[in-house]
C-alpha cells in the first residue's frame, strides 16, 4: 500500500518518525574503495547513498510506455537533487489567539446578582433591610427602656 494520507503513522511502515540512513556522501565513499584493492568495511558497506533507482525491478522496466526513457533512465538518479522540495510559507499578518483565565463569578457579582433576584422576585432591597433593622433596634430599644421604668 502506498504510504499516503490515509495511513500515515497507522502503520510502522508509513511513519514520519523513521529515519532514513542515506547520506549525500555515500555514494562517494562506495566509490572510493572501489578503486582500489581495499575491501569495503561492513560500517560502509550498509549505507545508502544518494542515487536511486527509477523502476523497483524489471517487470516496471518493461512497462514503461516511452522505451526511450529506459535507456536514459538506467543509471538512476541523484535523489537529494530530484527528490527534494523548497515549501515556502507565507502568512498575511502575524495573528495568535490569547485566551486569558478568570474567575466566571467574583464575590462582588455573587453580591449584586442576589441583591437584583431579591429585588426582582420579593421586592426587597439592601435599604429595606437596612430599615428592617433600624425598626426593630429602635423598637427593641424601647421595649427595654419601658421595661426598665
Amino acid at each position: 500500500t502506498p504510504c499516503d494520507s490515509t495511513n500515515l503513522n497507522l502503520s510502522p511502515l508509513c511513519s514520519l518518525m523513521n529515519q532514513s540512513n542515506t547520506n549525500i556522501w555515500g555514494d562517494s565513499v562506495k566509490q572510493s574503495y572501489k578503486g582500489g584493492d581495499r575491501n569495503v568495511p561492513e560500517y560502509i558497506a550498509r549505507v545508502n547513498g544518494s542515487t536511486r533507482q527509477y523502476y523497483k525491478n524489471k517487470n516496471y522496466n518493461n512497462q514503461e510506455l516511452i522505451p526511450a526513457l529506459i535507456k536514459e533512465r538506467e543509471g538512476g538518479y541523484n535523489a537529494f537533487e530530484k527528490d527534494i522540495a523548497i515549501v515556502n510559507v507565507f502568512f498575511g499578518q502575524p495573528t495568535i489567539f490569547e485566551y486569558k483565565r478568570s474567575l466566571k463569578m467574583t464575590s462582588i457579582d455573587f453580591i449584586s446578582t442576589v441583591g437584583g433576584l431579591f429585588g426582582l422576585c420579593l421586592g426587597f432591597s439592601f435599604i429595606s433591610f437596612i430599615e428592617i433593622l433600624y425598626w426593630f433596634v429602635i423598637k427593641l430599644g424601647r421595649n427595654m427602656t419601658r421595661g426598665q421604668n
